[in-house]
């Protein structure tokens, strides 16, 4: 999972999330693995939106799982409210860094955090949206910062 969130003065927001797919006999969920997907993710109910695989004039929208058929639109991952208080949390600790991309697993233990990114790629969350990520929320976070948009 990538969970890019935005740390205000006063609290810390998800502003957009997503899951790494991993597919064929890939062995990590890196998307520059050829086959591998990337699914848009409803930030407060961790539902699956919308699902992607490859770039450009060869992205597709998938709605099953090519290995195994089944649905991924609609599905919801598990343990999203343990996850959401886990990166709210987690971001206030590094208060210095105000655009935080979480890399974080879900284990049967619930989430994990592994890694935390400064700012991340957001293009995988453009990818996955399949819209921008400089919406008029992010854009008042970046004036925040005092960057002008």
């Amino acid at each position: 999972m990538r969970v890019l969130v935005l740390v205000r003065p006063d609290r810390s927001v998800i502003h957009r999330a997503l899951a790494k797919i991993a597919t064929g006999s890939n062995p990590a969920d890196n998307y520059w693995r050829p086959g591998n997907m990337v699914a848009a993710l409803d930030t407060m109910t961790g539902q699956i939106r919308r699902v992607v695989r490859g770039v450009g004039a060869d992205l597709t929208e998938c709605v099953a799982h090519p290995d195994t058929g089944g649905a991924l639109i609609g599905t919801a991952l598990p343990d999203w409210i343990k996850l959401r208080n886990l990166v709210t949390k987690a971001a206030c600790v590094f208060p210095g860094i105000r655009t935080q991309s979480w890399d974080i697993a879900l284990t049967d233990r619930g989430p994990v955090c592994l890694e935390l990114n400064y700012g991340g790629d957001l293009n995988l969350a453009q990818l996955a949206e399949g819209r921008g990520v400089l919406d008029e929320a992010y854009r008042s976070h970046l004036s925040e910062c005092g960057y002008r948009c």
